[in-house]
């Protein structure tokens, strides 16, 4: 995301960033094959995934992403998408006649689970710095390869 995509040192941008890659309006179907060659290239150019899309899928629901980054890919590209399939996908399969949508807490949350490869890739964390845990006297400190075996002692 952040080789082809930059958002800046704003730590408010990059949550904003985050959340956008992973709502429904970024997310599209695609083949095996044509996934594998785009997957975390850039949006625009002519090895880029706007390109392939336009040379490659044959997938109508893929149309409208064109044609709505025809001139690139953001955030309010993404949330425009999401509110677009949010209400094809609700006139589509409408809400039961006297169905009450009940939460336990009233409203609506998300969950995001981020590791600490996602924070060292992001650059929020370095190596060597000391972590603390929540409510416990534990501490660790983390590794530039934080997916290496660590030697039993």
């Amino acid at each position: 995301m952040g080789t082809h995509w930059p958002v800046g040192a704003d730590p408010t941008a990059k949550a904003q960033r985050s959340q956008s890659v992973h709502l429904i309006g970024n997310l599209t179907l695609l083949t095996g094959r044509l996934n594998t060659k785009i997957s975390h290239g850039p949006w625009a150019g002519e090895h880029g995934k706007w390109a392939a899309l336009e040379k490659h899928d044959v997938l109508l629901l893929n149309r409208h992403v064109r044609q709505l980054g025809a001139t690139g890919w953001d955030e309010q590209r993404i949330r425009h998408r999401t509110e677009t399939l949010i209400d094809t996908i609700l006139r589509i399969w409408p809400v039961p006649e006297g169905h009450a949508g009940l939460t336990t807490t009233g409203r609506a949350t998300s969950h995001v689970t981020v590791g600490v490869l996602d924070l060292l890739t992001e650059g929020l964390l370095t190596a060597g710095q000391t972590l603390y845990g929540r409510g416990r006297h534990a501490t660790a400190t983390s590794r530039a390869n934080p997916t290496a075996t660590i030697p039993a002692r």
